[in-house]
C-alpha cells in the first residue's frame, strides 16, 4: 500500500478539485439567471479560485508516482490504448482551462459556456482515472463500483467543498436571499451521490463474493481486517451529508455560529473519502499470482 500515496492523495486531490469547479458552476448558472453575472460570479470567486492549487497538488502528486514530469509526458503518446495517457492528458487540458475560465471572471467577463466546458473536460478526467482501475487485473477494481465510487466522491466532495467555499467567500456578510436558496438545492446532490453508492453497495459485494479467488480474497479483507475502515468511511459520509444538508435547512440564513459546521462537515467528507480510498487501494487483490 505505501506505493500507493501518491496515487490515494492524486485521486482526490483530483477529484475534489473537479467536483468543486463542478458544483461551483451549476451554483453560479443558478445564481446568474437571478441575479446577474457579476454577483454570482463575486460569490463564487473564492471557491473557483481555490481550484486551481488543489488541482496543482494533485498533479505534483501524480508526477512523485511516476518519478518524473517527463515521463508523464512520454505517456501522451499512448492516448490510442491508454487509459493512464489520457488521464494525463484531460487532468492538463482542466488546469489550462481553468485558469482562462478564472481568467475571464476575474475580468467580470464570465463566460459560462467556457465554465461549462471545462466541468465536462473534468468529469472526462474523472471517467479515465477509473478507467485505469476498472481495466486492470484486479477483480475488486473492475466492476461499475470504481465509476460509481470516483464520480460519488466527486460530487460529495464537490458539493460540500463548493456550498463551505461560498460560505466562507461570504464570510463578512451573511448568506442570505437566492444565494443560500441556489447553495441549498445544491447541496441535495452529496446526499444523492451517497445513496446511490449505498444502493449498489450489496450488489458489488456479493459479485466479488463469487467470482473467482482474488475477488473472494478481497471480500474477506473487506470483511475482516478492513471492515472497521469500511464502515467508518460510509458513517462518516452520511454524517458530512446529513450535517451539511442540515446547517442549510434549518434557518433562514446562514448565520457566523453556523459556519464552522459547514467546514467541519467539508473535513468530515474529505476524511470519509481518504478513509475509503485507503481500503480501495488496500483490498484489491491482484487475479495474477505475484502482483
Amino acid at each position: 500500500m505505501s506505493g500507493e500515496w501518491p496515487l490515494l492523495i492524486f485521486t482526490i486531490l483530483g477529484q475534489l478539485a473537479i467536483g468543486t469547479f463542478v458544483i461551483l458552476t451549476l451554483i453560479r448558472t443558478l445564481l446568474q439567471m437571478k441575479i446577474g453575472i457579476k454577483p454570482a460570479v463575486e460569490v463564487t470567486k473564492f471557491g473557483m479560485l481555490a481550484v486551481g492549487p488543489v488541482i496543482l497538488l494533485a498533479l505534483f502528486a501524480s508526477f512523485l508516482h511516476l518519478g518524473s514530469p517527463l515521463l508523464a509526458y512520454n505517456a501522451l503518446g499512448n492516448l490510442k490504448t491508454s487509459w493512464l495517457s489520457r488521464e494525463i492528458l484531460f487532468t492538463s487540458l482542466f488546469l489550462i482551462l481553468w485558469f482562462a475560465t478564472f481568467y475571464t471572471s476575474k475580468k467580470e467577463a464570465s463566460n459560462q459556456a467556457l465554465s461549462w466546458v471545462t466541468s465536462i473536460v473534468g468529469l472526462i478526467t474523472i471517467f479515465c482515472m477509473a478507467g485505469i482501475y476498472a481495466h486492470s487485473n484486479r477483480p475488486a477494481w473492475t466492476s461499475a463500483n470504481t465509476y460509481l465510487s470516483f464520480f460519488g466522491a466527486t460530487l460529495v466532495m464537490g458539493t460540500i467543498s463548493a456550498g463551505a467555499a461560498v460560505v466562507y467567500g461570504n464570510r463578512t456578510q451573511k448568506l442570505e436571499g437566492e444565494a443560500l436558496k441556489v447553495v441549498q438545492k445544491v447541496s441535495i446532490i452529496a446526499l444523492l451521490a451517497i445513496a446511490v453508492q449505498l444502493i449498489y453497495l450489496p450488489i458489488y459485494i456479493s459479485g466479488l463474493a463469487n467470482n473467482g479467488v482474488a475477488a473472494q480474497a478481497s471480500t474477506q479483507l473487506l470483511s475482516g481486517a478492513y471492515a472497521f475502515p469500511f464502515i467508518l468511511k460510509w458513517i462518516l459520509s452520511i454524517l458530512a451529508g446529513v450535517m451539511f444538508f442540515h446547517v442549510l435547512y434549518k434557518q433562514g440564513e446562514v448565520h457566523t455560529s453556523s459556519l464552522n459546521l459547514v467546514y467541519v462537515a467539508f473535513g468530515i467528507a474529505l476524511l470519509a473519502e481518504l478513509i475509503g480510498r485507503y481500503v480501495f487501494y488496500a483490498t484489491a487483490v491482484s487475479a495474477v499470482f505475484g502482483l
